[in-house]
């Protein structure tokens, strides 16, 4: 059932409607076979939410009923930014059952394609592909497949970020169950079903694969990829042919032909042509206000010098960016663990790994790092001097890929100073700072996450990292990694306004 969470539509009571004890029930957002999404009011609170009451025909079969709770407990925790927030599963008087969850402002995927009949633009496709295989990917570390991935179920909200909804076909991983499996009939949306749904057999992570896959076509050619479909790179000049082997390596009818997982459909879906469709770039907005004079870029080489010699030969101006030169001495560069050249690119070891990169920074600069994990599960960071401080930028720490600037006063991306972002294996990713006295903003890959004001805060290095730099001596700005060897490809430098 299509969540229907987007945009706000008022209905008209009708007295038929459920009671929900502790909202206010406002109208009828949507309606399908599994029962009706209510815009409501949570009294306590006082905020609006999206209320999914189920049918009473659903509500008769308890195992149903059993099966919905145990899969909204496992959603709260999820707390992924590309899913709807559960907030609450509740057992209603007259027996049937409601799903109390975040209400997401704007519209779903089918929406835009009944806009854009001939399909979306290259870029927003597959950006939004990133997004949904990003929240599905969440959700099968949890166990849990979705089973009905659909335009209907992907909601964009205002900014144009995504939200994957309505898990009411998903399977769930027993306490006993070795993997995410289960046989069944046939549950989903014809045109989006894995031959493996259709025929009810063995259904794993690898079902929603095979639907992000059709999805993904559909968001370029706006069609389904029914039969003997043509490549979508033939129906629309200018889309990478390396995209046509990521549909079809999606959609083969053997699950074993597939990639293997989510992840793995999105580290081939990074790969064919993306340099010619998303240029990196660096961003030239003021986020924090500030009084500070501006450098030119001719100045920025003499910044990535290190006073007690040099680390680096000077970097190379691209237009109005700096790329920042490595250090030719690694073994001198290096604060803790291994650390190897590949290529252009620097690659770090296991266990704490630290890089002094350069002893100097502008006051007022904006930095892109661009870095790949190579395996393990926990962060990469970027270490900067600030007047705040001594801080660093983490990605995908505390095993919760939590990340942010951390330490802010004693607090760490494990709090609500974080947010949420996962590294995925084989992917690169950009890292963005945008560093003023006043403050910091942290991007990834091309979004801005979160503002960082740091005016009378304190910065201080976390105590995993297991390094106390120097308030005003020492390196500037140093690259990291904590148990995942990370690859180091590219880092810019730019200095706003300079000409």
């Amino acid at each position: 059932m299509a969540q229907g969470l987007g945009p706000k539509i008022p209905g008209v009571p009708d007295g038929s409607q459920p009671v929900v004890p502790g909202f206010v029930l406002l109208g009828r957002l949507g309606a399908g076979g599994m029962g009706e999404v209510h815009l409501a009011r949570q009294v306590s609170l006082d905020r609006e939410v999206a209320i999914k009451v189920v049918g009473r025909d659903r509500a008769a079969e308890e195992w149903f009923l059993e099966r919905l709770e145990r899969e909204a407990r496992l959603l709260a925790r999820l707390n992924n930014p590309h899913l709807v927030t559960v907030h609450d599963f509740i057992r209603l008087p007259d027996g049937t059952a409601a799903v109390v969850m975040e209400l997401v402002e704007g519209g779903s995927l089918r929406d835009r394609l009944r806009a854009s009949p001939d399909g979306l633009p290259p870029e927003e496709a597959i950006s939004l592909a990133e997004q949904v295989g990003t929240a599905l990917a969440a959700a099968h570390a949890e166990g849990i497949v979705h089973r009905d991935v659909k335009p209907e179920n992907i909601l964009v909200d205002a900014d144009g970020r995504v939200r994957v909804s309505d898990f009411g076909m998903a399977l769930s991983l027993t306490s006993d169950a070795p993997r995410l499996t289960a046989t069944g009939a046939a549950a989903g949306t014809p045109g989006y079903l894995a031959p493996e749904q259709v025929e009810g057999g063995a259904v794993d992570e690898r079902a929603d694969v095979y639907a992000l896959g059709v999805v993904l076509y559909e968001m370029l050619s706006g069609r389904l990829p029914l039969g003997r479909f043509e490549p979508v790179s033939r129906l629309r000049p200018g889309i990478p042919a390396g995209v046509d082997a990521v549909v079809e390596a999606s959609l083969r009818r053997d699950p074993s032909g597939r990639p293997g997982s989510v992840l793995e459909f999105l580290s081939m879906l990074r790969r064919p042509g993306r340099a010619s469709m998303e240029p990196p770039r660096v961003s030239r907005r003021t986020l924090l206000a500030g009084g500070v004079g501006l450098a030119s870029v001719a100045a920025v080489g003499g910044w990535l010098r290190h006073g007690r010699g040099a680390l680096g030969a000077a970097g190379t101006e691209v237009g109005r960016r700096w790329v920042a030169p490595w250090p030719e001495d690694l073994g001198r560069a290096t604060v803790s663990g291994s650390w190897r050249r590949d290529g252009e690119a620097l690659v770090s070891g296991d266990g704490v790994c630290i890089l002094a990169i350069s002893d100097k920074l502008p006051p007022v600069c904006d930095l892109v790092l661009t870095l790949q994990r190579l395996g393990g599960s926990e962060s990469a960071a970027v270490f900067f001097r600030h007047p705040s401080g001594f801080g660093s930028v983490e990605l995908d720490g505390w095993t919760k890929h939590r990340s942010g600037l951390q330490s802010v006063d004693g607090s760490t991306t494990a709090g609500e100073d974080g947010f949420e972002f996962a590294l995925l294996p084989g992917r690169e990713h950009r890292l963005s700072l945008e560093i003023r006295p006043e403050g910091v903003v942290v991007g990834v890959d091309g979004q801005p996450r979160r503002r960082y004001p740091l005016l009378g805060r304190q910065l201080t290095v976390v105590s995993p990292w297991n390094w106390k730099p120097a308030a005003e001596e020492g390196p500037a700005l140093a690259l990291g990694s904590y148990s995942s060897p990370v690859r180091f490809s590219r880092l810019e430098l730019a200095v706003p306004g300079a000409g």
